[in-house]
């Protein structure tokens, strides 16, 4: 009786010691108790505590091991041996003491977020590693915990972007259809672990190689979901979609039904649509959508099924569709097709003109751009972390401009990034502006501010700003350093540059296929681009067709002509960049972004530039690895502050 008065005496003191913080008297007392009663678990626990605090993990790891043992149902303990296990590195049994602590306790808070702080962790790790696969049920764990945080779905489609599946995994069905609807991910960048998904799902392969598609496609509810949402580039789905299209509307010009769900009608207007139509079509189709249009012309009222298979082949915002009731299944389409365009149109005349559009490659460029818009997007991902720019400038709220804005999926993104700044964004195209201005206002982007103006006439704008971000426009300039100047002064001193051109090493295939369409004399109409696609599938070989048909902008219409049909294009060399950045006085950040691949294998080869800072390492990587900047260099710039010569 007196040992025990005795240990429960001393036990008393070390906890007073440990909530006063006095961790090294605790940290005695707690071993005077395990000398008196070595099963003594709350005090095994708590040195355990004091020991994995101290960085002592090793120690602490088989206490709190042992304290687990003797005390099972405990949540406190499992915590924090999960605590320290994950210290440890231990991180698959500290995924599982988190998960023991939550069945004990399914209410405990704290473990909760630990195992989301973990598996946030973990997952990160893991794609460094490149092992992104293992992460993918790590962030389906999450989302089941907290399925309200947006951080934990951007988390899974990051992870999704690298990976191809080799099995199907039920479980994951239901995760990969919500992703696909959330608005704040960006489909295109994981589409194709969605298609490997499918293909290993018994019967859609078999599915995709039919003359018509069948009443029920394995898998239907994501494929069609995914039509909806993104931009498929595979030639197969290509080439399944644009048959069974084609069945369809031989079989209503008979009299017949279609065939297919108006469901799956609307995915495919909805995915015809984003390809602007670049599908190949006979002069049998044509001749049958022309009596198609031919009876909206006569003010006749499409059934549901006919109204649909005529939007999987010409845009429908082009006729006089009659007011009709419409099944909810093509909600969609008219949403697309009609609502939206016609949205678009009104905005065009609240977009304000900030400069004359004289030059006369500008003049060009715009009325590419007029035509067609690019790019025509559904989604932007939200940023994964917020960037860390601003904190280079000492500004919270920075005023931004985006030169050359597009159809507005930069800017978006340049507001995500950056939530409390203004940014302007301009453009030389009315009808993209109109569409980013469409998209912003979805969005709730209410701090973009756009307007129509030239870069080359950007000095006479009395405004300057902390940052000026021009990605994919400088090179489409007759002269590109002069558009750059005028930029540059825009700049305030010390401010940043985000800049982005065209890399000749990266754009080789690019050339390769230009030279191939000048040689066959296609033009850059619609029907142009379409036969060029053609041609370049059947008669191109090698690296040149590999590297087009995984590029998205090869498959829809405004894509190709952006890619392969531009009516000026500029192409840089490193040595290029580093002598225009001498002659303009700016200052290299570095390029952003980069691989995590790009990263060690830079840092491996040169050891000494652990900042990344040197353009001469770079053109020596950029040459052996000839791939790196097969989109662009996007790089980071700083302008010398005032007082610097």
């Amino acid at each position: 009786m007196k040992a025990s008065q005795t240990t429960t005496s001393l036990f008393s003191a070390a906890v007073r010691h440990h909530k006063a913080g006095r961790l090294d008297q605790a940290a005695a007392a707690y071993h005077d108790v395990l000398r008196q009663t070595p099963g003594h678990a709350d005090a095994m626990h708590l040195l355990a505590v004091i020991e994995a605090q101290q960085g002592r993990l090793h120690q602490a790891i088989p206490r709190l091991q042992e304290a687990a043992r003797l005390k099972p149902r405990n949540p406190e303990i499992r915590l924090n041996l999960a605590n320290a296990l994950l210290g440890a590195g231990q991180a698959n049994q500290a995924l599982e003491a988190y998960r023991a602590a939550l069945t004990i306790r399914p209410d405990f808070a704290e473990a909760r977020a630990s195992l989301l702080h973990a598996i946030r962790r973990i997952a990160a790790f893991l794609e460094s590693e490149n092992r992104a696969g293992e992460a993918i049920p790590l962030w389906r764990e999450a989302i089941s915990l907290a399925p309200d945080k947006d951080a934990h779905w951007s988390g899974l489609a990051g992870a999704l972007e690298n990976v191809a599946f080799v099995k199907r995994d039920p479980l994951l069905h239901d995760v990969l259809l919500q992703l696909l609807g959330r608005s704040d991910v960006n489909p295109n960048s994981f589409y194709y672990a969605i298609l490997s998904y499918l293909r290993v799902t018994p019967g859609f392969t078999e599915a995709l190689a039919a003359a018509e598609a069948p009443a029920e496609i394995p898998g239907g509810d994501l494929f069609t979901r995914l039509l909806h949402t993104a931009l498929v580039a595979d030639p197969e789905i290509e080439r399944s979609l644009t048959r069974w299209r084609a069945a369809a509307l031989k079989r209503i010009d008979s009299g017949e039904r279609s065939g297919l769900a108006l469901e799956f009608l609307s995915a495919l207007a909805a995915q015809c649509f984003a390809t602007e139509y670049v599908y190949s079509e006979s002069a049998g189709e044509t001749a049958a959508v022309e009596r198609l249009i031919a009876a909206l012309a006569q003010g006749t009222a499409l059934d549901p099924e006919r109204l649909a298979v005529l939007a999987t082949y010409r845009p429908l915002h082009r006729f006089a569709v009659p007011a009709q009731p419409l099944p909810q299944a093509l909600g969609p389409v008219v949403q697309r097709q009609i609502t939206e365009p016609r949205e678009e149109q009104s905005l065009r005349g609240t977009i304000p003109t900030l400069t004359p559009v004289d030059d006369s490659v500008s003049r060009a460029v715009r009325e590419q751009y007029e035509e067609n818009p690019y790019p025509r997007w559904l989604s932007v991902a939200r940023p994964r972390q917020a960037m860390r720019v601003a904190e280079r400038l000492g500004v919270t709220d920075p005023k931004i401009l985006i030169a050359g804005c597009g159809t507005g999926s930069h800017p978006a993104s340049t507001a995500m990034r950056f939530p409390s700044a203004h940014v302007v964004a301009v453009d030389l195209s009315l009808t993209s502006l109109a569409y980013a201005k469409r998209r912003s206002r979805e969005l709730g982007l209410e701090r973009i501010e756009y307007a129509q103006a030239d870069i080359l006439e950007l000095g006479r704008l009395q405004r300057r700003f902390d940052i000026v971000e021009s990605v994919g426009v400088l090179h489409h300039l007759g002269d590109p350093l002069a558009g750059w100047r005028v930029l540059i002064d825009l700049v305030r001193p010390g401010g940043l540059m985000l800049i982005g051109l065209y890399s000749e090493l990266g754009r080789r295939p690019i050339v390769a296929a230009r030279a191939f369409i000048a040689e066959h004399g296609f033009d850059a109409s619609a029907d142009g681009i379409r036969r060029a696609r053609q041609a370049i599938l059947d008669s191109m070989e090698g690296w040149v067709v590999r590297r087009l048909r995984t590029n998205v902008d090869f498959y829809s219409i405004s894509g190709c002509r952006d890619l392969l049909f531009h009516v000026q294009e500029h192409r840089f060399t490193i040595p290029q960049i580093a002598q225009a950045l001498d002659q303009l006085g700016l200052s290299f950040i570095g390029f952003d972004p980069l691989d995590y691949a790009v990263v060690m294998k830079f840092r491996a080869r040169f050891p000494a530039d652990p900042e990344m800072r040197s353009l001469a390492n770079w053109e020596v990587f950029e040459q052996d690895n000839p791939n790196t900047f097969a989109s662009m260099y996007q790089f980071w710039l700083r302008k010398p502050a005032s007082s610097e010569t």
